[in-house]
């Protein structure tokens, strides 16, 4: 996106994505910026199956967030990846694991959320 737009686009953006994002989630759950123009999700006791209809949800909606800009509306298309944290990951284990998942998607061998 910010590549496309600008970084004062991305910037304009993804607060409201972030705000849209926010209000899908329950109390427990955690929203944060990653990795630029990213987002992290912790949805405690959240099941894998959940866990995918959550993304899916937040793909949807995010994806209707637009905002007014130099006369036209910009708006993401936003791609989701879920995983599931055992017993003994660590955060760089767990960001492996969604890294090689958005890997798989980018050389078209996963589905992806």
């Amino acid at each position: 996106f910010r590549n496309a737009h600008g970084k004062e686009a991305g910037t304009a953006l993804v607060p409201e994505v972030a705000r849209t994002l926010k209000d899908l989630m329950r109390r427990s759950d955690v929203l944060g910026r990653w990795a630029g123009d990213g987002f992290l999700a912790v949805l405690p006791g959240c099941g894998i199956d959940p866990l995918q209809r959550v993304a899916e949800r937040m793909k949807a909606v995010a994806s209707r967030v637009a905002i007014p800009w130099w006369g036209d509306r910009l708006s993401i298309e936003m791609a989701t990846q879920a995983t599931i944290v055992e017993l003994g990951d660590t955060l760089e284990s767990v960001e492996e694991r969604l890294s090689a998942s958005v890997e798989k998607v980018k050389a078209g061998k996963g589905a992806g959320a």
